[in-house]
């Protein structure tokens, strides 16, 4: 949908991530349909869901640059890996 789509763009600022974002909101709301209430719209309810995307895809995003700053790449080497002098 263009409006889930967009909120997403707008919160996200990356066309890729919003476009998975997006995926994974229609996935949510299919897993989720058995638990709507009629009390809400059922724009706010998809909004709801999108928004919570796209929290989850921030949040995603800071972590891996979190772990990506603190190693220099290619100094990993594996669990158990012996150490050589």
């Amino acid at each position: 949908s263009v409006p889930v789509f967009n909120l997403l763009r707008r919160l996200l600022r990356n066309e890729q991530e919003a476009e998975d974002a997006t995926v994974e909101t229609f996935r949510r709301i299919y897993q989720s349909l058995g638990g709507f209430r009629d009390d809400c719209a059922e724009r706010v309810w998809v909004m709801r869901i999108a928004h919570r995307e796209a929290s989850r895809a921030a949040s995603k995003r800071s972590h891996e640059a979190a772990l990506s700053l603190d190693a220099p790449e290619g100094a990993w080497s594996g669990w158990g890996a012996a150490v050589v002098d």
